[in-house]
């Protein structure tokens, strides 16, 4: 996975190993600076698939995600541009506002870009985070397939929502609208039968909140709250960004709040067994003035399987972009790409190694 240095935020996604290159957008940036997608070609070339126009759509959300076929999906927050005009005691105020939002699909070709939908207040008002993919039945992923997303605001209480949408770009559906006051955090995360969202603002303390629903071949349960944090004793709390699961289960996320040193860090959640359980919440990092906030969900490398350690990293996050693991030592020669993670994260850990293969590689 790569990211490319454009004008304005990128994010990236990569293209499945063979095809060669990824898909990425800006949320500025292109021919009116409202946003653009790009495809960069394995040999480098770089093509800028649309480009948004600023009065119908703006600001991409989130990376694109893939379906089977080779078709991408991704959401704008921003809508329709809305220009209205005023005037009071002889001056004329000019006031913008914009749409909720809009869901596409584009294909790695320049001309494949496609609305799926143009949100409406009732739907969720700008989408943020990435979509989620699912198959609708049990199986290979097809034309018809879900796409579930989540909306910052609007909704039938103006908290924001859950929603989902076939990938053909029809049977559109809120699935939850969250109760005034909250303010969804991320993207959602499948793992185990469930899928996983937060809450930055909301839960018991109204300082966030994880949350999560079942889900079976297109079939979706009841939302529930399974943890909610505090800010009381120290407590990490108000998520920054959805959650990230590991292959045992266990859900990872950032907090911006809170913690020993003030300024957030990073937890540890392992889901309940059963409906109605309560989460085990383990703060793992708590990041000082010097280190800052973190600026989004953890993230981390995937040990390899193959004659290398497959113990999971101790803790991973996007802010300092730092990985300690259980395993000291050299690397290991093992087929894929073996990589030592540099010490480039400030924290006072002995240099550890592993054996790495680089997922989405380009």
């Amino acid at each position: 996975m790569i990211l490319m240095p454009v004008s304005g935020r990128a994010q990236t996604v990569s293209m499945p190993e063979g095809e060669g290159g990824v898909l990425f957008t800006s949320q500025k940036g292109g021919s009116q600076g409202a946003g653009v997608i790009y495809r960069r070609a394995a040999d480098g070339t770089v093509t800028a698939l649309h480009s948004l126009d600023g009065s119908t759509a703006s600001e991409p959300a989130g990376s694109l995600v893939r379906e089977s076929g080779g078709v991408y999906y991704g959401a704008t927050a921003n809508g329709t541009r809305i220009v209205t005009e005023s005037t009071s005691s002889g001056f004329l105020t000019t006031t913008i506002t914009y749409g909720p939002g809009v869901l596409f699909s584009v294909s790695p070709e320049p001309g494949s870009y496609r609305e799926l939908r143009r949100l409406v207040e009732a739907d969720g008002v700008r989408p943020l985070g990435s979509l989620l993919v699912l198959p609708q039945t049990s199986g290979t992923l097809s034309d018809g397939s879900l796409l579930l997303g989540v909306a910052s605001g609007g909704g039938a209480y103006g908290g924001g929502t859950i929603f989902r949408i076939r990938s053909d770009g029809t049977a559109f559906s809120v699935i939850h609208s969250f109760p005034s006051g909250s303010v969804p955090s991320g993207g959602l995360t499948l793992s185990g039968g469930y899928v996983y969202g937060t809450l930055r603002t909301g839960g018991a303390s109204s300082v966030g909140s994880v949350f999560r629903f079942s889900y079976s071949a297109g079939t979706m349960g009841t939302v529930e709250t399974i943890h909610s944090f505090t800010a009381t004793s120290q407590g990490l709390n108000t998520p920054v960004g959805g959650v990230v699961a590991d292959a045992s289960g266990n859900l990872w996320l950032s907090l911006e709040a809170g913690g020993v040193g003030g300024n957030g860090g990073v937890a540890k959640v392992v889901p309940p067994a059963t409906v109605g359980g309560v989460a085990t919440v383990t703060p793992v990092l708590s990041l000082t003035s010097t280190y800052g906030k973190p600026a989004g969900p953890p993230s981390a490398l995937k040990p390899t399987a193959r004659g290398c350690s497959s113990s999971p990293p101790v803790w991973a996050t996007a802010v300092v972009h730092c990985c300690a693991f259980r395993n000291p030592g050299p690397p290991r020669s093992c087929g894929d790409s073996v990589r030592p993670w540099p010490r480039r994260c400030m924290i006072p850990w002995e240099r550890r190694w592993n054996c790495l293969m680089v997922p989405g590689s380009v």
